[in-house]
């Protein structure tokens, strides 16, 4: 299995590289996200998301990828 390209996240003036998938989880629960197209076989999901924590709060503040239809996710 191919490792997946991690989520960034900023957390106190620092970037990291997530080991978890928010929306992912957002999904499970009920939401629903566009069908995105996978670019390679280590971005299964078809996005990379940015993350900021907030007053401790989890942001998404940015997202990039491509959509079934061809059209640019931002």
């Amino acid at each position: 299995m191919t490792a997946q390209t991690g989520e960034n996240i900023s957390y106190k003036g620092a970037t990291y590289s997530m080991c978890t998938e928010p929306l992912s989880d957002f999904a499970a629960m009920g939401g629903r996200l566009p069908e995105f197209i996978w670019p390679s076989t280590d971005l299964w999901r078809g996005y990379i998301g940015d993350w900021e924590v907030i007053d401790d709060r989890l942001y998404l503040v940015g997202l990039e990828g491509e959509l079934k239809d061809g059209t640019k996710a931002t």
